[in-house]
């Protein structure tokens, strides 16, 4: 089994923002089934497909002094995912559609 992960941050956008993007992500690549933990500290997202298993934590932070300018206060989110699957080639495939899904409805403001 091959495992892949990675973390990512989306500046300004809130976690219901981006958990919709995921989710709508996933559905669009075959795994419509999501299994949603939710915390004081974000939510855990839990899909699998024929092909792939994928573990998403979704935790939102404000933008401290390392942020510039205006962006200090704003929101963010911190993405953490894991995906796993048996085969390593469909594995990193599937990761880097998955995550120009995400970067192109961020892209758009989650539309």
């Amino acid at each position: 089994m091959a495992t892949l992960s990675f973390s990512e941050t989306y500046n300004l956008f809130r976690l219901n923002e981006i958990r919709a993007i995921i989710e709508e992500c996933l559905a669009k690549h075959g795994m419509p089934k999501i299994q949603p933990l939710t915390s004081e500290e974000g939510v855990v997202l839990e899909a699998s497909g024929d092909k792939l298993s994928m573990r998403i934590t979704l935790r939102q932070e404000t933008i401290g002094s390392e942020g510039r300018g205006y962006f200090k206060g704003q929101p963010r989110v911190k993405i953490e995912f894991a995906a796993s699957s048996h085969d390593e080639n469909s594995l990193a495939e599937s990761i880097d559609r998955f995550r120009y899904c995400i970067l192109i409805r961020a892209s758009r403001g989650g539309g």
